[in-house]
């Protein structure tokens, strides 16, 4: 069975020109609909040309014939009441240095301090078992280009890989993500992704390369249930550097699976 491998950045969405038509027949069941001639819009009165025959109708120019529609009044302007004006408040003391952002200001202002922004690579913390805890949050904590699809390609190259990414490589990891399956064999997963969101792919989001990972279960290892759209935990030898696959670039992770657990 021939591997096939999502390329080169998981499923590119396709936006498609989409054409915005009114699909209200020309004579429906509005109240004023034997106002305008066939071929109109009971709405609006403009005159609409049939589509193909299948009911879909296009905006055309505007028609002399649209004075049959009802004008609205202007609605009546309202006197302003007249309403004292309340004393300023007294300005909030604070302190000499100014504030560095609205949150500051606001934090200032209700007296508890600013909260401390989140470390762009979280401190790394080793489990009772041995495997060492690995988010997205550390694979995803810098910015990464694919290469050119002509590029040469350069398996384990970590030339865009900050060095405290590149230490997670040769550890034996726990990633917390969702399973994009690639390849079944007997009703049981071999090889997927662990993917960052499960709105990758089916639901057009494109990820980065460095916000999924290459999975390959070992022979040795339980067989997996294809399980979408579930928050897992996949466990296994994670190696850092460009991968690929046929000569085309799969990424930048590579995990040797040992177990999926749900908890």
């Amino acid at each position: 069975m021939k591997k096939t491998l999502l390329q080169p950045a998981v499923c590119r969405a396709i936006a498609a020109s989409v054409v915005v038509l009114c699909s209200v027949p020309a004579f429906g069941v509005l109240p004023h609909n034997n106002q305008f001639p066939p071929g109109s819009c009971p709405c609006c009165g403009l005159p609409l040309a049939m589509i193909d025959g299948g009911g879909g109708y296009a905006v055309g120019s505007v028609p002399a014939y649209t004075t049959a529609v009802a004008q609205v009044a202007p609605p009546r302007s309202m006197p302003t009441p007249s309403v004292a004006a309340a004393p300023a408040p007294a300005p909030a003391a604070l302190s000499a240095s100014p504030a560095t952002s609205i949150s500051d200001t606001i934090n200032a202002l209700a007296g508890t301090p600013a909260a401390k922004p989140k470390p762009s690579f979280p401190e790394l913390k080793q489990r009772a078992d041995g495997y060492w805890d690995v988010s997205f949050e550390h694979l995803a904590s810098f910015a990464f280009a694919a290469p050119a699809a002509d590029a040469k390609p350069k398996p384990g190259s970590v030339e865009q890989i900050p060095a405290n990414v590149q230490h997670l490589g040769g550890k034996r990891v726990r990633v917390s993500g969702y399973m994009l399956p690639m390849k079944l064999e007997r009703g049981f997963v071999t090889e997927f992704l662990i993917i960052r969101s499960p709105m990758v792919c089916c639901y057009g989001v494109v990820p980065q390369p460095n916000e999924w990972v290459v999975v390959k279960m070992s022979a040795r290892a339980k067989k997996v249930p294809p399980l979408m759209d579930v928050p897992l935990n996949f466990y296994g030898m994670l190696h850092v550097g460009d991968v690929y696959e046929d000569n085309l670039f799969a990424g930048i992770y590579e995990l040797d699976g040992e177990k999926v657990s749900v908890e």
